[in-house]
């Protein structure tokens, strides 16, 4: 009976997987169609934000190109993962923080997905944690412990400016957080309220912000040059057309975000994975700049998780 039942979840999984990856290939059997990966949990109101803003960059240049659709992937991956299944064309198109090597060996989309939002980094802690008072300083911050993605630049970002920092999985870090295995995990403030509404044992720091310049492209394989085109142009024409910022601030996580960089104490970091200075001075970068310097709303409570 035992061996009968093994047998028959065995066939369930080889069914499932099989039924996955038929969907992938699917996916792919039509020219017209970019697939992108599929959300891990706590970052679907950003996934939703960057599809609805390529499906407005394919809408805006269909007349000349035709239409295009976007479907996600049956599959969840990992950063690194991604670039891979870039390469073996199980996915079309993903996201990710810009760096010389990525440029070199992907195609690139020199459009900053989120203007400069990346750059600013709050400090995901236990609650009362009375460590991180407004006294704390940068070399005392250096020396408590934290982790970044294995396969995220910011990891070598935070090894190069003297911090004490381990590579950890995405999830896992939370975790290591709460039973307090670290001290803290740096977020993206548009990340870190949707990442802690799931984790309710953790709060954000209310004194410290992390600076560094740090932009999101889309990348592609090498050799989708004219797809990259026109993704690029569709951008810029939402952008010129105001489309683009509207998108942009009706997201919660935008609201959040512009309050989570007011009134804190900003210690600016070295970046060796900087980007160039002509993408910084990009024009969205420069319009959610501009917002950010306006925000006057205080940061307490800004994540209602």
């Amino acid at each position: 009976m035992l061996i009968r039942l093994l047998g028959t979840l065995l066939l369930f999984a080889v069914y499932v997987t099989s039924s996955a990856y038929a969907q992938d290939a699917a996916l792919h059997s039509k020219t017209d169609v970019i697939v992108i990966p599929k959300p891990v949990e706590g970052t679907e109101p950003l996934h939703s934000y960057l599809q609805k803003i390529l499906d407005a960059a394919l809408v805006a240049t269909q007349k000349q190109y035709g239409v295009m659709t976007v479907h996600k992937s049956p599959f969840i991956s990992t950063q690194a993962r991604q670039f891979r299944q870039l390469n073996d064309g199980s996915v079309d198109l993903i996201w990710s923080i810009t760096t010389d090597d990525r440029e070199l060996h992907y195609q690139a989309i020199p459009f900053p997905l989120f203007g400069m939002l990346f750059s600013y980094r709050v400090l995901a802690i236990n609650q009362n944690d009375s460590r991180f008072s407004s006294s704390l300083s940068l070399n005392e911050l250096k020396q408590l412990k934290t982790v970044q993605g294995y396969d995220w630049p910011d990891l070598k970002m935070l090894e190069e400016n003297g911090f004490n920092v381990k590579p950890s999985e995405y999830t896992l870090a939370f975790r290591l957080l709460e039973n307090k295995f670290i001290d803290y995990f740096p977020r993206s403030v548009i990340e870190v309220c949707d990442e802690l509404s799931l984790h309710p044992l953790l709060h954000v720091s209310e004194h410290q912000l992390l600076h560094y310049p740090n932009v999101m492209y889309f990348f592609m394989k090498k050799g989708k040059e004219q797809l990259a085109s026109r993704i690029e142009t569709g951008l810029m024409i939402i952008y010129r057309q105001g489309t683009l910022l509207k998108i942009l601030q009706e997201q919660p996580f935008f609201k959040q975000a512009l309050a989570l960089t007011h009134d804190r104490h900003i210690f600016e970091l070295k970046s060796p994975v900087s980007q160039g200075l002509y993408i910084l001075e990009h024009p969205f970068n420069l319009d959610v700049q501009r917002l950010i310097q306006q925000q006057k709303s205080s940061s307490k409570n800004a994540c209602l998780y």
